[in-house]
């Protein structure tokens, strides 16, 4: 079984795949669309042009699949179709899939016009807890716009969720930064905006963040000898 069949097997009847597999096969066609595998790339970029001209032309199951797929190396004129979608929305769960999948465009300066729509008054008062999650989100592709966006918008950001502020900046911040921060750089701030009781929250945060890049770590050198040991 070739490659070639075994992505169009994925992409094209994913109607025959019990729930299980669905998930794996969403999570691979993910992954490749990541990579720039161009037929994954092409049958999502069918797949949107269907769902322009009709909504129910991609199962909801499977639309932020495709639609961040098509976001990430989206065109000024195809972003600005995606936002249209989004502005459309008809429910909290479609501002979600479609403003979250704006957020994964690599483009620098639509990624800028995608934060300043994560930002804007067109996201609902109902659906303002998102506004954190699609700046969060933005992380994967420009990281420091996200951690920029972040620190300076921080009271927008948590104003929808006032009770958990401290525990969300302690705990959600490392989880999302951690990568893209140096860690003295992010504790530190991390104290300057919690009490002093939460400061447990934070040396947990902060333990895990640092697993993280340890694992990552390791498993980059074990890519390297196993590359190495290749040739």
């Amino acid at each position: 079984m070739n490659g070639k069949w075994q992505r169009a097997n994925l992409s094209l009847c994913p109607e025959l795949l019990d729930h299980s597999i669905q998930r794996l096969r969403r999570r691979v066609l993910a992954d490749l669309g990541v990579w720039g595998d161009p037929a994954v790339i092409a049958d999502a970029r069918r797949r949107f042009a269907l769902f322009v001209a009709d909504r129910n032309a991609i199962k909801a199951d499977d639309q932020a699949l495709v639609l961040t797929i098509v976001a990430r190396d989206a065109d000024a004129a195809t972003f600005e179709q995606l936002h249209a979608i989004a502005k459309a929305s008809r429910n909290e769960t479609e501002i979600r899939r479609y403003y979250a999948a704006l957020m994964a465009v690599r483009d620098p300066q639509l990624a800028l016009q995608a934060r300043d729509i994560a930002l804007s008054a067109e996201i609902p008062a109902q659906a303002a807890e998102q506004r954190r999650r699609f700046i969060f989100a933005l992380a994967d592709e420009h990281p420091k716009l996200s951690w920029d966006t972040y620190t300076e918008n921080l009271e927008l950001l948590l104003a929808s969720s006032p009770q958990y502020r401290s525990v969300i900046i302690a705990s959600n911040t490392p989880a999302i930064y951690g990568d893209y921060v140096p860690l003295d750089e992010l504790e530190a701030w991390l104290k300057s905006k919690v009490p002093a009781a939460m400061y447990p929250n934070v040396a947990r945060g902060m333990e895990s963040a640092r697993f993280k890049q340890h694992e990552k770590a390791l498993m980059v050198q074990a890519a390297d000898r196993y590359v190495a040991s290749r040739h």
